[in-house]
């Protein structure tokens, strides 16, 4: 029994069914060392909140959160900090693989579906100032 495994691990060991959308949801992911399906740790649910962080600051693999019907989701974190509270082993919680987080990181967030639309790199005035 490990105590914990490496991003490249994951990365060689992810599903085939889920090759396409490039995410899997935490949930399965836990059960997947909770069942023998991948190596056995000791404390999957500990295991993986200690090192999400560090795989999603270093580029490793994204997190995301709030699927849309479109295939984007809500939130993505990718080479950037995650708060730990967001690391939820629910359904519509997932990890992303590297290019897949990237792509999704190149998606520009809608700030209104009305209103106007930020440049790169520039933010929207305030109707306040």
């Amino acid at each position: 029994m490990s105590e914990s495994v490496g991003a490249s691990y994951l990365d060689r060991k992810w599903p085939p069914a889920l090759q396409e959308s490039g995410a899997r949801p935490l949930v399965s992911l836990r059960q997947a060392f909770l069942d023998g399906s991948l190596t056995r740790l000791a404390d999957p649910e500990g295991a993986l909140r200690a090192q999400i962080p560090g795989w999603v600051a270093r580029g490793d693999f994204g997190l995301a959160a709030g699927l849309r019907p479109d295939g984007t989701y809500q939130r993505v974190w990718f080479t950037e900090p995650v708060p730990l509270e967001e690391i939820a082993f629910e359904h519509d919680v997932y990890l992303v693989r590297r290019d897949r987080a990237r792509a999704l990181k190149a998606v520009p967030t809608i700030i209104s579906p009305t209103g106007p639309q930020p440049e790169p790199g520039k933010l929207i005035p305030s109707d306040e100032e």
